[in-house]
């Protein structure tokens, strides 16, 4: 969410759609629109670590101005130039995020089984 605060700051409202499926009632619902019975999605949350800060804020950066409409229509210069300025602001939030010199954060994905 930091991050994402962060990017927002440089391009506007973005939608992450690499977290679109986060609501686990959501997921259940299409699985079951889709035919699938007996729909069970637990949420499972763990801790992210010995990622490298500077290197996650580049991947997430670059995601996150991809996914971005204001940066669409830039020239690919732009883009990087942009880029690189969300990086750059990104780095207080990794410092935030590093325990011991270790880069570290929670996250949470949704597991779903079902039967046909």
């Amino acid at each position: 969410e930091a991050l994402h605060r962060v990017a927002e700051r440089h391009l506007g409202p973005t939608a992450d759609t690499r977290h679109s499926l986060g609501d686990g009632s959501v997921l259940a619902q299409l699985l079951t629109d889709g035919g699938f019975r007996e729909v069970h999605v637990e949420t499972v949350r763990g801790v992210a670590r010995g990622i490298d800060g500077p290197t996650y804020a580049r991947l997430n950066a670059m995601a996150t101005v991809g996914m971005s409409p204001n940066a669409k229509t830039l020239a690919e210069a732009e883009r990087a130039t942009l880029t690189d300025r969300v990086v750059t602001d990104s780095l207080d939030v990794i410092r935030d995020f590093t325990r011991s010199g270790v880069f570290e954060f929670e996250i949470a994905t949704n597991v779903a089984t079902a039967r046909v």
